[in-house]
């Protein structure tokens, strides 16, 4: 067997590690299961959201439990092989189970079951970039250079999402209407479909993130799995803030062999990556928070001098976004920062219209991060915590180290209100960091209760897609139930 395939993890401290059947947390899950999925089923209010902001109501056709099984197949079969030592394949059946289960969770759904995917892209009420893409796309003087020259400007005048994302998503699709030729639909079908394999990465680029960081290939898989059947993961195909989940794992991966391994090509790598996800959004700028307070940690791990000369890489890699950005302005005449001003004018109006209360929001922005981790991930974390809460700050293991870092992550962005509402979909770029204490607290499970979890995931994915509507077509597709 490879070594470098192999699921055996190193020795763990007792306190971490629960030989016996948890039978009581996993009835608590199974029992919590059980529960949300009657409350969801019975569309009692609430569940859906809070007065201000509710994800709408529909029923769809009980057959679609039936089409998400064979993605739960796929997602089986890479945990055996994952038992047999053959890692590589069990990432690979997590990417095809991913993958797989977004377009089951559309066979069910009205608008021509898959056929919903090209509706989605082409409508400009969901995703909005695509018809944005192909109406500057017609004006026969205006190129690449051209709309990146006058981004700024063009900002306001762009549908819903479009006037506060930078213009990566734009030109995401410009591309595709050129590589088609400007066929249409299948620029269309062509950008989703990719948005679906990128997604689909985020177990495998999961698993590296926290094995890197926590340094146990149990823990790592065990969240890697979680991860590959979250609700938001699958349920908001084909939004962007899919892809944004393993392009974050990719980043924080760079930064911890830039700032641990003091790796010189990782931090311009890193930063390389950091300036692409700005290009798609800004939302990449809250990862600063877990890599500065690792960044810390490193003082008291490694001591002064490493701690110096991570900060050295850091400012490399702040030097090479600068870099990039500078090369671009020079090239094309895009202006980040006229650009930055103008979305965050386009921010602050549409923040003050849709008037969330505050403090309470950030209460519900938590509940709707519950919502879209399907609610037993909630559970998961608050088991790690009761066995392990003590330990976090004075054990520096790997595994607590990175555990410690992403629970001070989350809480910082829901205490500090950073990503207001929707958090269903904005917040899924902190899934991998949840990942980190409910790996750690699966690895310690015995494979049996893995996959009753794992089923429960399952279901409650398949109880919120067939309940819950997170992306309206509008009433001529969608019947939305109040």
């Amino acid at each position: 067997m490879n070594g470098a395939d192999a699921p055996t993890s190193p020795s763990r401290p007792s306190s971490l590690v629960s030989p016996q059947t948890p039978k009581v947390r996993l009835t608590l899950v199974v029992l919590l299961t059980l529960v949300m999925a009657a409350l969801v089923i019975a569309h009692v209010r609430g569940v859906n959201g809070p007065w201000y902001w509710k994800w709408g109501w529909r029923r769809l056709a009980w057959w679609s439990y039936a089409a998400m099984l064979p993605p739960l197949g796929v997602f089986a079969l890479a945990q055996r092989l994952y038992l047999r030592g053959r890692l590589r394949t069990a990432l690979a059946m997590l990417f095809a189970a991913t993958l797989t289960l977004q377009f089951a969770a559309l066979a069910a759904q009205p608008g021509g079951g898959i056929g919903r995917l090209r509706l989605l892209v082409q409508s400009p009420r969901v995703t909005s970039y695509w018809m944005d893409a192909s109406v500057l796309a017609a004006q026969p003087n205006l190129g690449v250079t051209g709309i990146l020259a006058a981004y700024e400007e063009i900002t306001p005048l762009l549908h819903v999402h479009g006037r506060f994302k930078p213009p990566g998503p734009l030109l995401y699709y410009t591309f595709w209407l050129r590589a088609t030729g400007g066929n249409l639909d299948a620029s269309a079908w062509a950008g989703g479909i990719f948005i679906a394999l990128l997604a689909a990465l985020s177990g495998p680029a999961c698993y590296r993130f926290l094995n890197f960081y926590g340094r146990d290939r149990d823990a790592a898989f065990c969240g890697a799995s979680f991860l590959s059947l979250c609700p938001a993961l699958i349920l908001f195909f084909p939004q962007f803030d899919q892809t944004y989940v393993p392009l974050a794992c990719v980043i924080l991966t760079m930064w911890g062999k830039a700032s641990r391994d003091l790796n010189f090509r990782a931090a311009v790598v890193c930063g390389a990556l950091l300036a692409l996800g700005l290009f798609f959004s800004y939302i990449f700028l809250t990862l600063g928070c877990f890599i500065v307070v690792w960044w810390l940690l490193l003082l008291a791990d490694r001591g002064t001098d490493h701690f110096w000369r991570a900060a050295l890489n850091g400012f490399i890699s702040m030097v090479t976004v600068v870099a990039l950005y500078g090369l671009l302005w020079a090239a094309t005449g895009f202006n980040p920062i006229a650009t930055w001003s103008s979305i965050a004018r386009e921010q602050a109006n549409d923040l003050v219209r849709l008037a969330r209360p505050f403090p309470a929001h950030m209460l519900f922005d938590v509940l709707d991060f519950a919502l879209a981790s399907g609610w037993i991930s909630f559970a998961l974390v608050a088991f790690f915590l009761v066995r392990n809460g003590r330990r976090l700050l004075v054990d520096r293991s790997p595994r607590c180290r990175l555990a410690l870092v992403a629970l001070i992550h989350m809480a910082a962005v829901a205490f500090t209100a950073l990503l207001p509402g929707e958090a269903a979909r904005l917040w899924m770029i902190m899934l991998p960091m949840l990942m980190a204490p409910i790996g750690i607290e699966l690895s310690a499970w015995p494979m049996r209760g893995r996959m009753v979890v794992y089923v429960c995931l399952w279901l409650m994915v398949a109880v919120i897609g067939q309940n819950m509507l997170f992306l309206n077509l509008g009433p001529d597709v969608d019947l939305v139930m109040r």
